[in-house]
C-alpha cells in the first residue's frame, strides 16, 4: 500500500501525541434486551459496519476486500426470529476474525460483577490446553483443566477462538486468557461454572465442585523482573499497562541501578508476553536504552474527526489524509545509570500493541537487535481506538483512526521479524539468545 504524501499538511499538524487510546462510550441508560429479534440484530450490524466505515482510515490496511460484506450479508440471511443476548453476540461475532486487528471489532461484554472476597485462579493457554498456574486452593498448581461443567476445554476453545478479534489464532487464544470469565460465559449461555474435571501434575484425575463464584487472571499481569544469566541482565516486562506506571519508574530505577552496579555485558528485554499498553512505559524503558532523539512512526493514515480537525487546517469531517509525519522523543540527557552495552528483544506471537511498536522502534533506530519468533500482529499498528455501543443489543465495537506507519518508512501489513529466529519450542530460549554471537 502505496502512502500519499501531501506537503501542504506539513509535519507539525498532528503536533498532539498520536497514542492507542480507547473513546469513551455513552452510558447504556436502560439494560439491553435478554432476547433480540432478527430485525434488531440485522439493524445493529448494518450499524456495527456503518459506523467501521465511516471511523477507520483504511480498512483494506487488514480486511480482504469483498470478504466482510459478503460475511455480513450472509450472516443477516441466517438469523432465526429470535436470539438470546449470548447467541446474538456469538453470531456477529463470527465476523471478528475477518478484520484482521485486535483492535477493531465486536469486544466481549462485562459479565456480572464477582462478590467481594471471590477466589481468583492465575490460568495460561499453552499450546491450546488450559493450565493452572496457581490454583488458589481450588485447584492444585500446575492443573489442567480438561472440562468446565462438562464440557470439554477443546470443545469450547474450538467455539471461541472463531468468535475473536485478533490476527492469529495464537492471538485470539490470548485474547481468551486476558477475559477468560468473560468468554465462558458467553459460551455457556451465562451458566455459572459448578465444576471443573481437572488432571493434577502427578496425572491424577479429577473433578471440583464449584459452589461459589470464581474469577481468573493470567500471566500477563505477573511481575516485572530482572534475571541473571553469569554477566547477562534478563529483563521480563510482562505489560506496558497505563495502570502500572509508577510501578513500573520504580522497577526500571532499581533494576539499572543494579545492571549498572555489575557491570552487565548484555542486557536481553522479554516481551515475549507483552500485549502491549501505552506509550509512556515504553518511553521510560527506551530512555534507559539511548539518548538519540528518535520516532515510532514515519508516517500516519488518519480519518478527521471533529476530534482531531483541529490538527489538520483546511480539513473536512470524514476525510482520509495521509502525511509524512515524525513524532520526535527526546530522552533526558543525563539519565542515571543509562545503559550503553549490547541489546537484545525477545518477541513471539503474543507480542502485541505498544509493545510491537517498542520492539519495532528500538530495531528500526539500532538500539537493539530482535530475537524469537515473529509476532503475530502486524509491524505498522492501528491506533487512537474509538468505540461505539450498537443500539438494540448494547454491544460495543472498536475500530481506529489511524494506521501508523513504522519508522524505517515500510508501509507493508507483514509482521515484525525477528533479526534471529529462536525455535519456538527451544528449551531454554534464554540460553539460545545468549548464544548468538553479538
Amino acid at each position: 500500500m502505496s502512502i500519499l504524501r501531501h506537503a501542504a499538511f506539513g509535519l507539525a499538524v498532528l503536533a498532539t501525541p498520536i497514542v492507542p487510546v480507547f473513546a469513551t462510550v455513552p452510558t447504556q441508560t436502560t439494560e439491553p434486551a435478554a432476547i433480540l429479534s432478527a430485525a434488531e440484530l440485522r439493524a445493529d450490524l448494518d450499524t456495527w459496519l456503518e459506523w467501521t466505515r465511516d471511523t477507520h482510515p483504511d480498512l483494506a490496511h487488514s480486511v480482504e476486500p469483498g470478504a466482510l460484506e459478503a460475511a455480513a450479508s450472509a450472516l443477516a440471511d441466517d438469523l432465526p426470529e429470535t436470539v438470546t443476548r449470548a447467541e446474538a453476540w456469538r453470531r456477529l461475532a463470527t465476523l471478528n476474525p475477518l478484520l484482521n486487528d485486535a483492535h477493531m471489532g465486536l469486544v466481549v461484554p462485562e459479565p456480572p460483577a464477582l462478590p467481594d472476597g471471590t477466589a481468583t485462579m492465575t490460568i495460561a493457554i499453552e499450546d491450546g490446553a488450559l493450565r493452572v498456574v496457581e490454583g488458589a486452593d481450588i485447584l492444585p498448581d500446575g492443573s489442567v483443566i480438561g472440562a468446565v461443567n462438562g464440557r470439554t476445554w477443546a470443545e469450547l476453545l474450538g467455539t471461541l477462538r472463531p468468535l475473536v478479534r485478533g490476527e492469529s489464532d495464537r492471538l485470539r487464544e490470548h485474547i481468551i486468557e486476558l477475559r477468560l470469565r468473560h468468554y465462558l460465559a458467553l459460551a455457556l449461555d451465562g451458566e455459572p461454572i459448578d465444576r471443573l474435571d481437572y488432571v493434577a501434575p502427578d496425572g491424577t484425575a479429577g473433578q471440583v465442585v464449584i459452589e461459589t463464584p470464581i474469577g481468573f487472571s493470567t500471566t500477563e499481569t505477573g511481575d516485572f523482573a530482572l534475571s541473571w544469566r553469569d554477566s547477562a541482565a534478563i529483563l521480563s516486562v510482562p505489560s506496558f499497562d497505563r495502570d502500572r506506571e509508577e510501578e513500573f519508574a520504580v522497577f526500571l530505577a532499581d533494576a539499572f541501578a543494579e545492571i549498572a552496579a555489575r557491570g552487565a555485558d548484555h542486557l536481553v528485554i522479554d516481551l515475549r508476553t507483552n500485549g502491549g499498553g501505552a506509550h509512556d512505559l515504553s518511553d521510560r524503558l527506551m530512555a534507559y536504552l539511548t539518548d538519540r532523539p528518535y520516532s515510532a512512526i514515519s508516517a500516519v493514515t488518519a480519518r478527521i474527526t471533529a476530534e482531531n480537525q483541529a490538527l489538520i487546517p483546511g480539513s473536512t469531517i470524514g476525510q482520509i489524509v495521509s502525511v509524512p509525519f515524525q513524532q520526535t522523543v527526546s530522552p533526558p540527557e543525563d539519565m542515571e545509570n543509562r545503559y550503553s552495552g549490547p541489546v537484545t528483544i525477545m518477541i513471539g506471537p503474543a507480542t502485541y500493541s505498544q509493545a510491537i511498536v517498542f520492539a519495532a522502534t528500538a530495531r528500526d533506530h539500532e538500539v537493539a537487535r530482535l530475537t524469537g519468533q515473529p509476532t503475530a500482529g502486524p509491524a505498522n499498528q492501528t491506533g487512537q481506538v474509538q468505540s461505539h455501543r450498537l443500539p438494540h443489543s448494547g454491544f460495543t465495537v472498536r475500530a481506529p483512526l489511524y494506521v501508523l506507519y513504522r519508522a524505517s518508512g515500510d508501509p507493508s501489513r507483514a509482521p515484525l521479524m525477528p533479526d534471529i529466529v529462536i525455535p519456538a519450542d527451544a528449551d531454554d530460549p534464554i540460553g539460545a539468545v545468549l548464544a548468538v554471537p553479538e
